[in-house]
C-alpha cells in the first residue's frame, strides 16, 4: 500500500490524476480536499480528518475510514460499498444518492446525516447514533436495525424499508415536521447546485416490504 502526503496526493491530483487505488493517507488532515470522481478503492484513510472534504462521486469501494472525522463532509454519489466506517464521525455529512451497500457503521456518528436517495443494501449498524437523519427516497434493503434507535429519523413516502429486521412500529414515532426544517442552509445549497428538488414534505409516510 502506497504511503503518500497530502501535498503529493492534491499535486497529482491537480495534474489530472484521479487512480489512488489502495494508497495510504492513514492519519493525514484532509479538512476541506477536494478528491471529487477520485478512485480510491481500497484506500486506507483511518484516523483522517476530512472534515469539510469534498468527495462527490469518489469511488470509496472497500476503503477503511475508521475513527475518521467526515463532519460536513460531501459524499454526493459517492460509492462507500463494503467500506468500513466503524467509530467515524459523519455528523451532519451530505451522503446524498450515495452507495452503502455492505458498508460498516459500527458506533458511527450520523447525527443529522442526509442520506436521501442512499442505496443501503445489507449495511452494518451497531451502536450506531442517528439523531435528525433524512431517509427521503432511500433504499434500505436486508438490513438489521436491532442496534439502532430509530426515533428520530424522517422519510418521505418514497422510503423503501425491504426486508429488514429489528424494526420498530415507526408510525408511532415517526416524526413529521417537514424535511425542510432539518436540512441545514449550506446543505440546502449543496442540494441546489447538484439537482432542483422541493424541500417540501407535507408529510412523512413509510414504505414496508416484506
Amino acid at each position: 500500500m502506497t504511503l503518500i502526503t497530502r501535498s503529493v496526493l492534491e499535486k497529482k491530483y491537480f495534474l489530472g490524476e484521479r487512480d489512488f487505488k489502495e494508497v495510504n493517507l492513514r492519519g493525514l488532515d484532509l479538512s476541506g480536499i477536494n478528491l471529487i470522481r477520485a478512485n480510491l478503492e481500497g484506500a486506507s484513510l483511518e484516523g483522517c480528518n476530512l472534515q469539510g472534504a469534498h468527495l462527490e462521486e469518489a469511488n470509496l469501494n472497500h476503503s477503511n475510514l475508521s475513527n475518521t472525522n467526515l463532519y460536513k463532509a460531501n459524499l454526493y454519489k459517492a460509492n462507500l460499498s463494503y467500506s468500513k466506517l466503524i467509530k467515524a464521525n459523519l455528523k451532519e455529512a451530505y451522503l446524498v444518492k450515495t452507495i452503502l451497500n455492505n458498508t460498516y457503521f459500527n458506533g458511527a456518528n450520523l447525527s443529522g446525516t442526509d442520506l436521501s436517495g442512499a442505496y443501503l443494501i445489507k449495511t452494518i449498524f451497531t451502536e450506531v447514533k442517528v439523531l435528525k437523519v433524512i431517509l427521503d427516497n432511500a433504499w434500505i434493503i436486508e438490513v438489521d436495525f436491532a442496534e439502532v434507535d430509530l426515533k428520530e429519523i424522517y422519510c418521505n413516502q418514497n422510503t423503501s424499508f425491504c426486508s429488514c429486521t429489528g424494526m420498530p412500529d415507526l408510525s408511532l414515532n415517526i416524526n413529521q415536521e417537514p424535511t425542510d426544517k432539518l436540512v441545514s442552509q449550506e446543505n440546502k445549497k449543496r442540494l441546489e447546485k447538484t439537482e432542483s428538488v422541493d424541500f417540501f414534505r407535507s408529510s412523512c409516510k413509510i414504505i414496508y416490504w416484506f
